[in-house]
């Protein structure tokens, strides 16, 4: 088992516990059997790309997210459009009330990010309220 092949198993098997999803769920989902998940979860199997995709789309990700060796630190930032942002946050050790206040920090300026991004252009600053 190569590296991304272990961030793949083991990303998918953090996203659908942080999902809270059952590998029964997750295989409807993906449209892939149960023991496809549970093979995968396992690392008895290299996954095949359409599987990559499959699960992708099942967590509402890219396909690149599941094989990102940092997943695990980092946060949801939902924005409008139905889909979601992943950014890294470094806050070992920070109080629980602080890293709260920067993950609602983070998830106005990428909603703001993305809002002013649908004019095609970048926004020339920054004003977060």
């Amino acid at each position: 088992m190569n590296r991304s092949d272990w961030f793949f198993r083991h990303n998918t098997h953090f996203l659908r516990k942080k999902k809270g999803l059952t590998q029964e769920k997750l295989a409807e989902m993906a449209n892939v059997s149960v023991n496809e998940v549970s093979k995968v979860e396992r690392g008895l199997v290299i996954p095949r790309l359409n599987v990559l995709d499959s699960f992708a789309n099942a967590f509402g990700v890219s396909a690149g997210v599941l094989l990102d060796p940092h997943l695990d630190q980092r946060a949801e930032v939902p924005c409008t459009g139905g889909y979601i942002e992943l950014v890294t946050l470094e806050m070992d050790g920070l109080p629980e009330e602080e890293q709260e206040m920067i993950y609602r920090l983070v998830r106005v300026a990428a909603q703001y990010v993305h809002d002013a991004g649908r004019d095609g252009k970048p926004p020339d600053k920054w004003i977060i309220k």
